[in-house]
């Protein structure tokens, strides 16, 4: 059996305390195909093991000896990809209180875990309670500085960020310098509510150009949320 196959029958424990099988979705479909008839769940589960998001761009992917950092980690399903691609080392952050629980259960051996949020500056502030935002609740943040603190790392081989916006302003604060201790990065590019297609647009290439100017290729995938891809030049 080969490693895709393998990671199709990954299970999770989500929300509720249930460990999910994954075994009867049928992901030859779209993602929003997907979350619309099985859940929240099987469409993560889709974005890492099916579409294999961080093994996307040749030039940015997940790759065996990383020192791997997750952003925004959820229950830990992009996590467990990189472990079994076979990251040496996984850092995760997740704020949601609940969902940090699940993460307990399904982190690795290799995993460090840390309840914090990912924010421009160190911080508390409110987040919607996943996945149905109704419930808001205080978190601590901290930068995208304070991380190669919190984790003992000079560098960081494949830095994963899902942050639900926060990707905008989070690397306001950071240097040239310090961005270039990152050697690749992918972002799950959030839209912004409100604004046209164009302004969105503009936000992301202004975005893009940041990194592009600090000495990293750029790639997109657009599609029912963007996927952006950095690796150093």
């Amino acid at each position: 059996m080969n490693i895709k196959n393998k990671m199709l029958q990954e299970k999770f424990y989500t929300l509720g305390g249930n460990l999910m099988s994954f075994e009867n979705v049928d992901f030859d479909q779209t993602q929003s195909d997907v979350e619309y008839k099985y859940g929240w769940e099987a469409c993560m589960y889709w974005c890492a093991f099916k579409n294999e998001e961080l093994s996307l761009h040749p030039d940015c992917s997940v790759k065996a000896g990383d020192v791997f950092v997750d952003l925004g980690a959820n229950i830990g399903m992009s996590s467990r990809y990189a472990e079994r691609i076979g990251a040496k080392e996984i850092h995760c952050f997740e704020p949601d209180p609940r969902v940090f629980g699940c993460l307990e259960k399904n982190k690795g051996d290799n995993w460090k875990i840390y309840n914090k949020a990912i924010s421009e500056i160190r911080g508390k502030f409110e987040i919607g309670l996943w996945p149905e935002i109704k419930e808001f609740v205080e978190v601590e943040s901290v930068s995208l500085k304070d991380v190669f603190s919190i984790c003992g790392l000079e560098k960081i081989d494949f830095l994963k960020v899902d942050v639900e916006g926060c990707e905008r302003s989070m690397f306001n604060r950071v240097t040239d310098e310090e961005l270039r201790k990152i050697d690749r990065i992918f972002v799950e590019w959030h839209k912004i509510d409100g604004i046209t297609e164009n302004a969105n647009e503009k936000f992301r290439d202004a975005f893009m150009n940041r990194f592009n100017q600090a000495g990293y290729n750029a790639f997109v995938y657009l599609g029912y949320q963007d996927l952006i891809y950095f690796w150093r030049i």
